[in-house]
C-alpha cells in the first residue's frame, strides 16, 4: 500500500521536485569540504602569530583600536570566550569597551566586572535602563579613545590576528577609512568552525541586497562622530543601516576588504547566524532602512520586495523610464533545437509592450511570426538590446521591465539573467569571472539548487550585485553599446574597469533548452593576465577555478 501511494504521488510534478530536493539535500557538497580545507590553511600555527606579533612591533602606524562589545544577558561561557578572544589579540594596542544593556542576570555584570579588574584595557559600562543594541553600542562610542573603532557581538570570537591584520592595511593604505574581512561560524559549543563567508571587494548592489559585510568592521572613530552614532529606529539591522551611510560618504579608494577569515559568527538557538525567525523583528527594521536608502537616492519608484529565494535579504525593481523601445535580438543560425519555443516564450512572458523581435538567419519561421505578430521585424530599432540564444527560453514572467530597468541606470552597461539548464535546477552561468591567469569562467556553472550550498555560493546565486561580465548568450544593453562591440565577454570585462558596472539580475531566469550546456570556462584571455576581480572572492575563486560540480578537475 505504500509503495503503491508513493507510486502515485510521485507522478504529481511538485512531489517528484520535493522528493529531487530530499536527495539532493542528503547529497555532499564538495565546495563544503574546499572551504573547510581553506579554514584550516587560515588559522594561523604558533610560529605564525609569534612573527606577526614581531611584525606588528614595528609598524610605523600603531593606532589605539576601540572594539565595541554590548552585552545583554549573555551566556557566560561565550561571553568569557569573546573577551579572551579579544585578550589574545596579537596586536596589542587595543582597548575593549563592554556596555552592558541592563542585563537581569547579575552573573553577567559580575563577569564583566571581573575581566576589569584583571586587565586595565577592558572597560565597562552598567547602563541602568535597556537602550537596546543600537543605543547601548553608541554609548560606548562615547567612552572609546581609539584612532579606529570596531564593532564586536558579545558572542562571538576573533582569531588572534584579526586586529593586526587590520592595521597592516592600515600602515600599507593609511587613506583607508573602512575595512572589512571575511568570516566564518562556530558552533554553539566552540569546539568546530565551518561554513567560510568568502566575500566579495566593496559592492554598492550586493550590500543593498543584504548586510553582505556583517562583521568585522573597524573604521575611522571621526566617521562614527560625523554620522552621529547608529539609529535605535533600526534596532535588528543597525550594523547594516550603519555601513550603508558609512560606505555613501567615503570614496571606494578609501574602502578595503581583507580576504582572510578572522572572524567568527556564533551559532546558536537566539542568534541570526541560526535563523532569522529567531528575530522576528529584524525584517521590517531591514526595510525600513532600505526604502530610507531609496528616498535618500530619490529613487520614489523603485520597488523594494523580500528574496522569495532567501530571508533576509532583498532586491529591487528600478522604474522603466519613459517608453524605450527594446529589440529581442535572435540569431537564428545558431540554433539546434525549437526557436519557436523561444518566441512563444517571448510573447507569453513578456508584459512591457514596446519591444520588437528581430530574427535573423531563419526566414521561415520570422515570416511565420510576421503574420501573427506586427513587433516582428527585419531591422534593429530600438533603444536597448536583447541578444538571446535561439536555443533559450524565457521562464519569468515580467523579466524584460526588471532587466530594462536595471539597464536604464546610469551607470550600468550590461545587465544578464540567471541562466539555467535543460533541468531548470542546474545553473549554467551567474555572471562571468577572472582568475588571476586569465581564465574566464561562469560563475557557479553546474551548482545545483535543489542541493546543500555554502553561504558563499548563496550570495552570489540570489542577489542582485555587479558583475565583472556577462555571458554572451543572454544579456542586455543599449543600442550604443551593442553595435560598438563585437567580443561581448571582453568588451563588457573592460567596461567594467571603468566607471561603468555590469549587473547580475537573480531572479530573471532563462533556460537553456540544447543539448549542450554551457561550459565552465570561456578560455583564456591574455589581455586579462594578472586581473584583480573584484566582484568574487579571490579564495573562492580559485577554489571555483579548480572545481567541478561534484568531483576534482
Amino acid at each position: 500500500m505504500k509503495k503503491r501511494l508513493k507510486q502515485k504521488l510521485g507522478q504529481i510534478p511538485f512531489v517528484r521536485k520535493q522528493y529531487a530536493r530530499l536527495r539532493c539535500t542528503q547529497s555532499v557538497n564538495l565546495m563544503v569540504s574546499w572551504q573547510d580545507d581553506l579554514l584550516v590553511k587560515m588559522m594561523p600555527s604558533s610560529a605564525e602569530l609569534e612573527r606577526m606579533a614581531r611584525e606588528s612591533e614595528q609598524f610605523a602606524i600603531r593606532p589605539l583600536i576601540s572594539v565595541i562589545m554590548p552585552t545583554y544577558n549573555t551566556d557566560l561561557k561565550m561571553l568569557n570566550e569573546a573577551i579572551r578572544s579579544v585578550q589574545a589579540q596579537v596586536y596589542t594596542n587595543w582597548e575593549l569597551i563592554i556596555i552592558d544593556d541592563c542585563s537581569p542576570d547579575q552573573a553577567v555584570k559580575e563577569s564583566i566586572f571581573n575581566h576589569v579588574t584583571q586587565d586595565v584595557r577592558i572597560k565597562h559600562i552598567f547602563l541602568l535602563e535597556n537602550r537596546h543594541i543600537a543605543g547601548a553600542t553608541n554609548e560606548g562610542f562615547k567612552l572609546a579613545k581609539g584612532d579606529y573603532v570596531a564593532l564586536f557581538d558579545h558572542d562571538d570570537y576573533l582569531y588572534p590576528n584579526a586586529l593586526y591584520e587590520n592595521v597592516k592595511v592600515i600602515n600599507q593604505q593609511p587613506e583607508i577609512k573602512f575595512l572589512y574581512s571575511d568570516e566564518d561560524k562556530i558552533d554553539e559549543l566552540g569546539n568546530r568552525h565551518f561554513d567560510a563567508y568568502l566575500k566579495p571587494d566593496f559592492n554598492f548592489d550586493f550590500l543593498r541586497c543584504m548586510n553582505i559585510i556583517t562583521h568585522f568592521v573597524l573604521f575611522k572613530k571621526e566617521l562614527w562622530t560625523e554620522l552621529g552614532g547608529e539609529d535605535a529606529k533600526y534596532n535588528g539591522a543597525q550594523d547594516w543601516e550603519f555601513v550603508m551611510r558609512l560606505t555613501n560618504m567615503l570614496a571606494s579608494h578609501e574602502i578595503f576588504h581583507i580576504d582572510k577569515v578572522i572572524y567568527s559568527w556564533r551559532v546558536h538557538s537566539a542568534s541570526t547566524a541560526m535563523a532569522t525567525g529567531a528575530k522576528p523583528y529584524v525584517p521590517e527594521a531591514q526595510r525600513n532602512l532600505l526604502r530610507k536608502d531609496l528616498k535618500n537616492r530619490e529613487q520614489f519608484s523603485t520597488k523594494v520586495y523580500e528574496n522569495y529565494e532567501a530571508l533576509g535579504q532583498w532586491l529591487f525593481q528600478y522604474p522603466v523610464i519613459g517608453n524605450p523601445l527594446v529589440s529581442i535580438v535572435i540569431n537564428g543560425s545558431d540554433a539546434t533545437g525549437d526557436l519557436e519555443n523561444l518566441l512563444n516564450s517571448i510573447f507569453i512572458k513578456t508584459s512591457y509592450f514596446n519591444f520588437e523581435v528581430v530574427v535573423s538567419n531563419a526566414s521561415e519561421i520570422a515570416d511565420k511570426y510576421k503574420k501573427r505578430h506586427d513587433n516582428v521585424v527585419d531591422d534593429i530599432n530600438g533603444d536597448y538590446i536583447i541578444a538571446i540564444n535561439p536555443n533559450f527560453e524565457i521562464l519569468t514572467f515580467d523579466w524584460l521591465e526588471k532587466l530594462l530597468g536595471q539597464a536604464q541606470r546610469d551607470d550600468i552597461s550590461y545587465v544578464m539573467p540567471r541562466i539555467v539548464g535543460r533541468e531548470p535546477h542546474i545553473v549554467e552561468s551567474v555572471g562571468l569571472a577572472i582568475s588571476k591567469n586569465g581564465e574566464v569562467l561562469n560563475l557557479l556553472n553546474g551548482f545545483n539548487m535543489l542541493g546543500h550550498r555554502t553561504l558563499t555560493e548563496h550570495i552570489h546565486l540570489t542577489t542582485h550585485h555587479y558583475v565583472t561580465g556577462v555571458n554572451p548568450n543572454c544579456y542586455m544593453t543599449s543600442k550604443a553599446l551593442f553595435e560598438m562591440n563585437t567580443d561581448i565577454i571582453a568588451e563588457s570585462i573592460k567596461v567594467s574597469q571603468g566607471k561603468f558596472y555590469n549587473v547580475f539580475v537573480s531572479d530573471v531566469q532563462v533556460k537553456n533548452n540544447s543539448q549542450s550546456s554551457i561550459s565552465k570556462s570561456l578560455g583564456i584571455y591574455k589581455e586579462f593576465e594578472n586581473f584583480h576581480d573584484t566582484t568574487v572572492n579571490s579564495n573562492f575563486l580559485a577554489i571555483e577555478q579548480n572545481y567541478k560540480r561534484g568531483e576534482k578537475i
